[in-house]
């Protein structure tokens, strides 16, 4: 995993009512957030856990890089609150269907086309697939009021 990588789960997770699913699992906030801290090994260990359902190793990557890029999504948006769960699985699969509407005929389809992809092409869908789940309206924001100055 990236270097800093559990701290920014926690990060993600402290925003994030809803909790984390992973498959059919989830990382609910609390008391998750009350009971570890973002470097404590116990945290570590515990987002393992639910790593530990992927079979895959490409899909287990696949999962890292969602958050990762979700971490830095947060963290340059600091106002952004998620209000429901976050599932890694439906932001996979916005990705992929991001990634089948551009390719062409012929051309690997479905995740293992998405596992093909240079780091910088699924990062790119990935970060798409983030962006459209933050205007389709399932994630909001700390502030309710718009202030225009």
């Amino acid at each position: 995993v990236p270097d800093n990588f559990y701290p920014s789960v926690w990060q993600i997770l402290s925003r994030c009512p809803g909790g984390i699913r992973f498959g059919h699992e989830v990382l609910t906030q609390l008391p998750t957030i009350r009971m570890h801290e973002p470097f404590e090994l116990s945290f570590y260990h515990l987002v393992e856990s639910f790593f530990a359902q992927y079979q895959d190793s490409c899909y287990r990557h696949l999962v890292i890089r969602v958050l990762t890029i979700l971490a830095i999504v947060i963290k340059r948006n600091p106002e952004i609150q998620y209000r429901q769960e976050i599932c890694i699985e439906g932001l996979i699969a916005e990705s992929v269907s991001l990634f089948e509407r551009n390719i062409s005929a012929g051309e690997d389809r479905g995740i293992q086309g998405f596992h093909r992809l240079s780091c910088r092409t699924s990062d790119s869908y990935i970060g798409r697939a983030i962006v459209n789940t933050l205007l389709c309206g399932e994630i909001g924001h700390n502030q309710t009021d718009c202030k225009i100055q």
